[in-house]
């Protein structure tokens, strides 16, 4: 169950029922429904992947990796030094020199998942070319070792690679990258970390449309008092990566940089003097705060940071008269987390309706990709 505090939020009442108007529209979005088909195929992907290697490396740059690098932290699992799975995104000097320190064993029992909707970004492609002087250095045929999710199945990754007909399967062309959550490339991630896809699914279908109205309706509020600026802030450390994708999703969903601010634990400041001095220059712009924590299976040191930074927003709301959105996950399960992904997203598009904004579109992002032919 997520609970839901506010403060300073007079005026909430009149957008409720837009709010509740914008929300029913979610369902015929592009996101408001999971494909049966794609949740079966990811399973296939998944299971023959793991038969072919246990050491897995998903090739995903940007918005299309988000899936792993989210849920990887969500749920953190045990890897030994005999299995794992390693996210390749933004090519770094750090990177380069892990792969060109891999072992001929490890080259041989590994299996490479390149996901890439354009087959022809400068990440995928330069990972390609690594791949391949790997497996030319170690003498390691990558016959049956790599998979290609991608929608132009004649790209030049495909070529590169030179994966056969049976290793490459179709990706929705429909949606950014910054929603594989729901997409064929999303659902083999999460498949890959162990996440149960209909446990996700179950949790998304199932969250509560009364507490999105709610959500929605401030932000609507805030946007009419010229309070743009949402500044997320998060105490447990396993949202970290969550609090960056949704700030990630928002700025290029509304084409609003710095729409959502996210900001980390205030446990880094050693008194609540130090809490309360960042507060305050950190609103010295007119903005408004969602608070996201976590209750049940929180530590008591995690406990601890969620009362201190819920006394420090607080400090702020009777200071300044901030207004305050506080969300409390009860417990941190996979179908929790598919309950809160719902919520967001629909606040998320009822937003862009209201807003009048084209969510899904990508016009920098094509630009980009259009110059990426190498």
């Amino acid at each position: 169950m997520i609970l839901i505090n506010s403060l300073n939020c007079d005026g909430l009442q009149g957008y409720k029922k837009p709010a509740a108007s914008l929300i029913q529209l979610f369902d015929k979005s592009p996101l408001g429904h999971w494909d049966a088909e794609n949740i079966a195929k990811s399973q296939k992907i998944v299971r023959e992947v793991q038969e072919s290697g246990k050491h897995i490396f998903v090739c995903a740059a940007g918005g299309s990796g988000a899936p792993t690098e989210v849920f990887r932290e969500l749920f953190p699992r045990k890897e030994s030094d005999h299995s794992f799975t390693t996210l390749l995104s933004s090519v770094t000097e750090d990177r380069l020199n892990f792969l060109y320190s891999l072992d001929r064993d490890v080259l041989q029992n590994s299996h490479w998942l390149f996901i890439s909707k354009s087959g022809q970004t400068a990440e995928s492609l330069f990972y390609a070319q690594v791949l391949q002087n790997l497996s030319s250095r170690k003498k390691v045929s990558l016959e049956g070792k790599v998979t290609c999710l991608t929608c132009n199945p004649s790209s030049l990754l495909v070529k590169r690679l030179g994966v056969g007909g049976d290793r490459i399967f179709q990706l929705n062309d429909s949606l950014p990258g910054r929603f594989s959550f729901f997409t064929l490339g999303g659902l083999v991630q999460t498949g890959l970390l162990g996440i149960n896809s209909f446990d996700l699914q179950k949790g998304f279908e199932n969250s509560n449309n009364s507490l999105a109205v709610d959500i929605l309706s401030h932000f609507m509020l805030q946007y009419h008092e010229r309070r743009e600026k949402c500044f997320f802030s998060y105490s447990h450390p396993r949202f970290r990566n969550l609090s960056l994708w949704w700030e990630r999703s928002w700025s290029e969903s509304l084409f609003k940089e710095g729409a959502v601010l996210p900001i980390p634990s205030l446990n880094s400041h050693s008194s609540s003097e130090m809490c309360h001095a960042y507060l305050e220059e950190l609103f010295s712009d007119k903005g408004w705060m969602w608070d996201l924590s976590l209750q049940s299976t929180a530590s008591q040191e995690i406990k601890a940071w969620n009362q201190r930074q819920t006394e420090a927003f607080r400090y702020m709301a009777e200071k300044e008269g901030c207004p305050l959105l506080s969300l409390t996950l009860e417990d941190l399960t996979v179908c929790e987390v598919g309950n809160l992904m719902s919520i967001f997203f629909k606040v998320l598009h009822g937003l862009g309706e209201w807003l009048k904004v084209a969510l899904y579109s990508q016009p920098f992002v094509d630009q980009y990709k259009k110059g990426c032919l190498l």
